[in-house]
């Protein structure tokens, strides 16, 4: 059976967005498994998916909906531009960019 694409990625973000919500039962999620949610979403350049998501973990839990939408606003506050003005570049610059990004997200999520 054939589906639109959209409609098999919103499927995908759905479903990646609800294990993130289960695994909060458990724990808190970590900057790194955020990050990891963030990336698979493609958040980065796919912004406008964020919000409906939170939304839905909202669903099933409405204080993880704000601390990943603060999480998600420090986060977003990490600038490639500002690293490739520090210097960086090609394979560095990424390495970089990922771990400035979630160290903005164990500190949103830490509530420093």
């Amino acid at each position: 059976m054939r589906t639109p694409n959209a409609w098999r990625d919103l499927a995908r973000q759905a479903a990646l967005t609800r294990e993130l919500c289960r695994e909060a039962e458990r724990q808190v999620p970590s900057g790194e498994r955020l990050l990891r949610w963030l990336n698979a979403i493609d958040a980065w350049r796919r912004e406008e998916r964020v919000e409906p998501l939170l939304r839905l973990v909202k669903l099933f839990d409405a204080p993880l909906a704000e601390s990943l939408r603060l999480a998600w606003q420090q986060a977003k506050q990490v600038s490639p531009r500002q690293l490739l003005e520090e210097g960086y570049q090609g394979a560095a610059l990424g390495r970089e960019l990922a771990q400035r990004r979630q160290q903005a997200l164990e500190d949103s999520l830490a509530g420093t």
